[in-house]
């Protein structure tokens, strides 16, 4: 991610949002949680200047209910930071989902079944300043 965001050092925000589509065809339901999202530099080294939370109606991932079918579900991460240039840092977002109790019973896991992220999309509640000097 770097390469696309490190020349929004010039840009001033506190906030912002990463909007995951998620397709599941496993069975399971799924939950991120903001102790599980990782938000890394370029070294690798994690931005921990950079506060996360999840939506609370988005942080679930709906299971298929016949571990064939995939269902598509929205994830909102929400970044804020009181270092107005960090989205220049970012480099790699890594997350963890862990199942929770859903609605899908008696259906087996099978090695078909699979989980995608087809879209990340980046928000700016309330916009962005631009320092041009």
């Amino acid at each position: 991610m770097n390469k696309d965001l490190n020349d929004l050092d010039k840009v001033i925000l506190k906030k912002a949002n990463v909007l995951l589509t998620v397709d599941n065809a496993i069975p399971l339901k799924l939950q991120l949680k903001p102790e599980n999202v990782l938000i890394k530099d370029v070294y690798g080294n994690e931005l921990t200047a950079v506060k996360k939370t999840i939506e609370e109606d988005k942080q679930y991932v709906t299971e298929s209910t016949d571990g064939e079918k995939p269902v598509t579900s929205e994830l909102v991460l929400n970044l804020t930071s009181e270092d107005t240039a960090f989205l220049s840092k970012i480099d790699r977002i890594c997350f963890k989902l862990t199942a929770v109790p859903g609605s899908a019973t008696g259906v087996p896991l099978k090695d078909t079944q699979w989980l995608k992220v087809t879209s990340i999309k980046l928000s700016v509640p309330g916009g962005v300043n631009v320092d041009l000097n």
